[in-house]
């Protein structure tokens, strides 16, 4: 999705680059950390983190990222955008009671049981 989006934009010479470096966001150190669930458009399974506050928090991430002209940030907003692009609007940042708690990694494995509709 990313490649093309950046051929679509004219940026046909790093589009490669591009898809590569959105699809790594997963890998990158903390990605998968619960505090940084707004990365992946989810909240952080704790009790504490309103809906509200993960929304802000990804449209704050995306809106800093997709500012930028470095090929690592840009990546970092397309694949929070494409995530969120993935869930449909019910589901979007919500995360179910029996997670609260858990890992990000754990809820990735089980990500069908992991959101639940509003």
């Amino acid at each position: 999705m990313a490649q093309t989006s950046a051929k679509n934009a004219g940026c046909s010479n790093i589009a490669s680059e591009i898809g590569i470096a959105t699809e790594n966001v997963d890998a990158l150190p903390n990605s998968q950390d619960p505090g940084n669930s707004f990365w992946h458009a989810m909240s952080d399974a704790t009790a504490s983190q309103s809906v509200d506050d993960a929304m802000n928090a990804y449209f704050d991430y995306v809106s800093k990222y997709s500012s930028s002209c470095k090929i690592n940030d840009v990546a970092r907003a397309l694949h929070a955008v494409e995530d969120a692009s993935v869930r449909p609007i019910p589901v979007r940042f919500q995360i179910s009671p029996s997670l609260v708690g858990t890992s990000r990694r754990s809820q990735s494995r089980n990500n069908a049981n992991a959101l639940v509709p509003i």
